[in-house]
C-alpha cells in the first residue's frame, strides 16, 4: 500500500514535470529555504554586532601621557610617551625617579604598563579610553598608588 506522502510526492513531480518548474517549489521547501536564510542573516548580524563591538572597546594608548599620581608619601606628575603596536606597549616614563624604558600590554580598555629603575619594577595598571586614562600603581611592593592621566 502507498502512503499519502507518496502519493503526494507522486502527484507533485508529475505536476512538476508539466508545468515546466513554474511554481513548482511545495511550501514545505520553501519555509526551510526561508528559515534557513532567516538564521544565517541572523547569525551574520550577531558576528557583525560583536566585531564592531569589539572595535569599539579597542583604544590607542600611542602619545604623550601627563599622569598625576598620588601615593601616601606625596604626589608626582610623571610623563610617558608611549607607542602601541597591537596589543604590545613600549615607551619612556620620565619622572620624580628619573628616565626608563617602558613595557606593557593592552587589551580591550585594560592596560598594563612597567619600568624598572634601581632595581625596583613599577607596574602601572589601568584602564584608558585614548584620551584618558586612570588606575592603580605597584611600587615594586613597596607601596602603591592610584594615578589619572590626559594625552596631550
Amino acid at each position: 500500500m502507498i502512503s499519502e506522502e507518496k502519493k503526494q510526492l507522486v502527484t507533485f513531480c508529475a505536476k512538476k514535470r508539466e508545468s515546466n518548474f513554474k511554481n513548482s517549489i511545495p511550501r514545505e521547501v520553501y519555509m526551510k529555504k526561508s528559515n534557513f536564510i532567516v538564521m544565517f542573516l541572523i547569525a551574520l548580524f550577531l558576528v557583525a554586532g560583536v566585531a564592531i563591538v569589539q572595535a569599539a572597546d579597542k583604544v590607542d594608548l600611542t602619545g604623550t601621557w601627563n599622569l598625576a599620581v598620588q601615593t601616601p608619601s606625596g604626589s608626582g606628575n610623571p610623563v610617558f610617551v608611549l607607542k602601541q603596536d597591537g596589543n604590545k606597549l613600549t615607551g619612556t616614563y620620565k619622572g620624580y625617579f628619573g628616565d626608563a624604558p617602558v613595557t606593557g600590554t593592552v587589551k580591550g580598555s585594560d592596560f598594563e604598563m612597567k619600568y624598572t629603575l634601581g632595581g625596583v619594577t613599577t607596574v602601572y595598571k589601568g584602564k584608558g579610553d585614548g584620551k584618558k586614562m586612570s588606575g592603580t600603581i605597584d611600587f615594586g611592593g613597596q607601596g602603591s598608588g592610584s594615578f589619572t592621566g590626559t594625552k596631550s
